[in-house]
């Protein structure tokens, strides 16, 4: 299937396995960092009665917000 391999015949079956995973985890990380970016917009624009129903803050929700994306 795979033409650079077969033609070079230096690939193993298991690199591409192996490459698959390592990007099936890069993907997944990347996904979590989005729906994190997206979660603290959401968070910081809610109302404030809103975040008392939550037991948050608006000085938690802003400085949650503040995080960088990567941060936890």
């Amino acid at each position: 299937m795979n033409t650079i391999c077969e033609k070079t015949s230096q690939c193993k079956p298991t690199t591409f396995k192996l490459i698959q995973l390592k990007l099936i985890k890069l993907i997944n990380k990347l996904d979590e960092l989005i729906i994190r970016r997206k979660t603290r917009r959401t968070l910081a624009s809610l109302p404030d009665y809103l975040l008392k129903d939550i037991g948050v803050t608006r000085a938690e929700a802003q400085h949650e917000a503040a995080k960088s994306f990567w941060q936890k």
